[in-house]
């Protein structure tokens, strides 16, 4: 699942919504703070009645709370007072809310691009199955033809259209091998 656990979204108080009925800045809500938790922690105390757990943004949330706080709601102290109300699973991120284990997470022929990647890296996969790239002889031909960077002789050309085919083809994804070769056909026909 992913995420792998009930999570917090922000950096607030995890609680019980039920604590919370009419909750404002003239009557808030005060409950005594019994931990804290950081992301990357295990939760280990459940909150109840009366209690909260300051909490950090991506934060196993503790049982027992059934809704988060921002902490730009509350006075931040200890005990906790809280200035707003909310529903229950307000701010609260569930275990599997992004997918579920077993779900296909990418369609077979995904181009493997950094979102895909980051998908795949979410779930803990180091490996996949793919298709190769798809490799391309490219050869150009002709006398006339020679490499840019190099002197242009008279009545020669440079070389534009292997540059271009060859970084097209990389752009779509494909591995490219080059080569160049007079108007002989054997030298064409053995390049090929």
């Amino acid at each position: 699942d992913q995420p792998p656990f009930d999570r917090s979204p922000l950096d607030g108080y995890a609680l019980r919504s039920a604590d919370l009925t009419g909750a404002n800045r003239e009557h808030p809500a005060v409950l005594e703070v019994v931990d804290t938790v950081y992301a990357g922690d295990e939760a280990r105390i459940s909150v109840g009645p009366g209690q909260a757990v300051q909490i950090m943004t991506g934060a196993m949330l503790p049982p027992g709370c059934d809704c988060v706080v921002p902490q730009e709601d509350t006075d931040r102290g200890d005990p906790v007072s809280v200035f707003v109300s909310l529903k229950p699973f307000q701010n609260y991120i569930c275990q599997g809310e992004d997918y579920r284990k077993g779900v296909r997470l990418l369609e077979k022929g995904t181009r493997l691009d950094a979102a895909a990647l980051g998908v795949l890296a979410g779930a803990g996969l180091t490996e996949v199955e793919v298709y190769r790239r798809p490799r391309v002889g490219l050869l150009t031909t002709g006398d006339e033809v020679v490499s840019p960077g190099t002197p242009l002789p008279a009545g020669k050309i440079y070389g534009s259209n292997q540059m271009l085919l060859a970084a097209r083809l990389a752009e779509l994804g494909f591995e490219t091998e080059t080569a160049h070769q007079g108007d002989n056909p054997a030298a064409v026909a053995e390049a090929m």
